[in-house]
């Protein structure tokens, strides 16, 4: 998603992991990768509902950017942290924008 709300669905890249307290020595026998992420500033925000109903708190984050001299670079990060057990609407999500 840029600033103004666009989505260029061939722009995207999904990555899926988890972060582990070592190296995996054999990742490459499980068709994995393994590496460290470099340091980013970011905004974070605890999301507690609808999945569909986060492009307004997209919104909001990319303001508080703008407000504290900052611009959105167009990377954000989404931690689910509940599973379909749980009701849609007590869904809980990390977003993290990145920004310059």
């Amino acid at each position: 998603m840029d600033e103004n709300g666009g989505l260029d669905e061939q722009a995207i890249q999904m990555e899926v992991g988890f972060p582990v307290a070592e190296e995996v020595k054999n990742a490459a026998e499980v068709d994995s990768d393994c590496y460290f992420l470099p340091s980013y500033r970011a905004l974070s925000n605890l999301y507690v509902g609808k999945y569909d109903d986060m492009t307004e708190p997209y919104f909001a984050m990319m303001e508080e950017i703008r407000k504290i001299g900052g611009k959105f670079s167009g990377i954000s990060y989404e931690y689910y942290l509940s599973d379909e057990e749980i009701p849609e609407e007590q869904q809980e999500t990390i977003m993290e924008l990145v920004y310059e």
